[in-house]
């Protein structure tokens, strides 16, 4: 049994496949599980011949008020996300979007891909909207990327490893509400020839480019500390994450092109 409680700034426990905690102080009041059969929508290659376990989410709260989750209006999840391939495709949770408010997301374990986007990409890409776009972005254990409102994100694992993941979100707002019809997020992380790259998912038409961020200048600039865990700092000093609690405090759009690094344009 492995003991995340430093990596995740809460008294959890993780044995390879499972999440428990310490029932002093937590609980697991919700969680579920997903295979391979229930996500076919969501893949390249929708014809699998063995359902796989893909992976599972726990929602976790404090006992007694404990950790003041209840009081700052914050909810904690945590994935855990298996390191299956199918095909060539590496497996991935299904594509969220986060409604109304921002979120954030933390590797506790395993290096993982995260691809962010705005909801309206197809039609923003359509009308040359340029600070528009498709993000990938890797994280490696105790990386943090702010999802903002308006956006939905895919988490990726595509090590032999199983990965942890935390998320925080608000608590008044739609934790799982999929984006539909598209067969995931614009782009694919496969492998080919021994290497990983990204290819274009047909479904989105007009979307032929991503971009790379600087994840350090723009968690800085959000006063998001790099090596604590993010659910210990709204534990600490949750006032200073201001943005975090409103609808529209930022413009998302230019504070993440401001910290761009790299466009990468898809031929078709």
């Amino acid at each position: 049994m492995r003991d995340l409680s430093s990596k995740i700034g809460l008294p959890v426990f993780f044995d390879g496949e499972n999440i428990t905690v310490d029932e002093k102080f937590l609980v697991v009041y919700s969680h579920y599980h997903k295979y391979v059969k229930e996500l076919s929508d969501y893949y390249l290659n929708p014809v699998t011949v063995f359902p796989k376990l893909i992976y599972k989410t726990y929602w976790v709260r404090e006992q007694d008020n404990r950790y003041l989750f209840s009081k700052i209006n914050v909810r904690v999840k945590i994935f855990v996300i298996f390191s299956h391939v199918i095909g060539v495709e590496f497996a991935k949770s299904k594509t969220i979007h986060s409604v109304e408010y921002p979120r954030i997301i933390e590797s506790v374990t395993t290096p993982l891909a995260v691809i962010l986007h705005p909801v309206d990409i197809e039609l923003s890409e359509l009308r040359g909207e340029e600070t528009k776009i498709t993000y990938y972005t890797e994280l490696a254990p105790s990386e943090k990327i702010v999802i903002p409102p308006g956006w939905a994100y895919t988490i990726i694992n595509p090590t032999k490893n199983v990965g942890v993941v935390v998320e925080v979100h608000r608590k008044d707002q739609p934790a799982h509400v999929f984006v539909e019809g598209k067969r995931g997020a614009p782009f694919y992380l496969i492998q080919r020839n021994n290497s990983q790259e990204l290819v274009r998912n047909p479904n989105y038409r007009n979307v032929l480019r991503y971009a790379k961020v600087d994840k350090e200048k723009l968690n800085r600039g959000l006063s998001i500390a790099p090596k604590t865990p993010i659910v210990k700092q709204f534990l600490r000093k949750y006032e200073k994450f201001t943005w975090f609690f409103g609808k529209k405090e930022l413009d998302w759009y230019d504070r993440f092109y401001s910290y761009l690094t790299r466009v990468v344009r898809i031929s078709i």
